[in-house]
């Protein structure tokens, strides 16, 4: 199976085993690492489990793209139920970095973990070795503190990804942080500490096949020539709407949105069509849900807390546009009736995250 190297790591902290899921069965019905991720969780953990419980999954995911060479394909899919998410709900982020490439090149396509272990333990994952270690001595240190320390019993070239102390305090908000300084959020270092699993360390020295390396090469020539041909300059501020990559210039101003896109027609080339009408519309509609103004989104605002329009069951609480969170319009925040301010923080303008309820 092209793009794939065929398997996912199924680990059972509560019993210490290790086993193998095909992924191909998943593949052929699911797309990407965040279809395969989607449907393994929906398959394990039920409505009553809470984000800290040994039920709950936590799935690191990759796609059919990456380590391929494709241009562009380097991120991979982390999910589970998220201790961020008001009420608890599944989530998934988005991880860059070194390590989602690694993993797939030591042979696994991803991982799938369960339970939760009696004491701190991590994951090395050499090839298609792989060991579960106790991780004493790197429980309560910083994850700058284990990237140091993997690399010194490891080498250099080890990635990983980690939580840092507040994810070991539970803490909420706690995220994964990996090599290159890539990081995912949805509280999932919470979650992985939770299972007292500190860390994952990977190396991995193949690749997966491609069906047509010759068609491949042609496409990331058009994607680089696409990329030569438009000048971005995206802002932390424009990179949290996760659609930066296609403005040239916003204009500061009291105004919802003054835009100046130059994107070129892809008339030609392997996907042909003109993208770009599709890719204005929707920059403008998650910049205008990042500064609040629901009304220019086109989406329904909730009338009252609990009324018309909420998502929330219960009916105790109202629904409020996130600045400074992955602005997808699926991604809002919880408020108290009358509060004024999200529940949560807003993210770092790099990271990625979306839950559902």
């Amino acid at each position: 199976m092209h793009g794939y190297m065929g398997k996912i790591l199924h680990v059972d902290l509560s019993n210490s085993e290790l086993s193998e899921i095909q992924t191909q069965p998943y593949a052929e019905k699911y797309l990407g690492g965040r279809g395969l991720a989607s449907r393994l969780y929906w398959e394990k953990v039920t409505p009553d489990v809470k984000a800290f419980d040994p039920e709950n999954r936590l799935l690191f995911m990759t796609g059919p793209l990456l380590a391929t060479g494709a241009q562009g394909a380097a991120r991979m899919s982390v999910s589970g139920k998220s201790p961020m998410a008001y009420p608890e709900g599944y989530c998934y982020g988005s991880l860059g970095g070194y390590f989602p490439a690694d993993l797939k090149r030591s042979g696994w396509d991803g991982i799938v973990i369960d339970g939760r272990a009696e004491k701190p333990v991590y994951l090395l994952i050499n090839n298609d070795g792989v060991e579960i270690r106790d991780a004493s001595w790197l429980w309560g240190q910083s994850a700058y503190k284990v990237q140091e320390l993997l690399q010194q019993e490891h080498g250099d070239k080890i990635r990983f990804v980690t939580t840092g102390i507040a994810g070991e305090k539970l803490v909420r908000t706690a995220i994964i942080f990996a090599s290159q300084e890539g990081a995912v959020t949805a509280g999932f270092g919470a979650v992985m500490a939770s299972k007292n699993l500190k860390a994952i360390a990977v190396r991995g020295t193949r690749s997966p096949t491609v069906a047509d390396p010759a068609r491949l090469k042609e496409l990331n020539r058009y994607t680089l020539k696409i990329r030569n041909t438009v000048s971005l300059a995206v802002t932390p501020r424009l990179g949290a709407t996760n659609h930066g990559h296609v403005l040239e210039q916003v204009h500061s101003s009291d105004a919802l949105v003054e835009s100046r896109l130059e994107l070129p027609v892809l008339a030609e080339g392997p996907f042909g069509g003109g993208q770009d009408a599709v890719m204005r519309s929707e920059a403008a509609r998650n910049l205008a849900l990042q500064k609040g103004d629901i009304q220019a989104t086109g989406l329904q605002k909730p009338e009252a807390p609990g009324g018309p329009g909420s998502p929330h069951r219960d009916g105790a609480l109202s629904v409020l546009p996130c600045p400074g969170y992955h602005a997808g319009w699926d991604r809002q925040c919880a408020s108290g009736p009358g509060s004024g301010s999200p529940v949560y923080p807003p993210l770092p303008w790099n990271s990625h995250s979306s839950c559902y309820q």
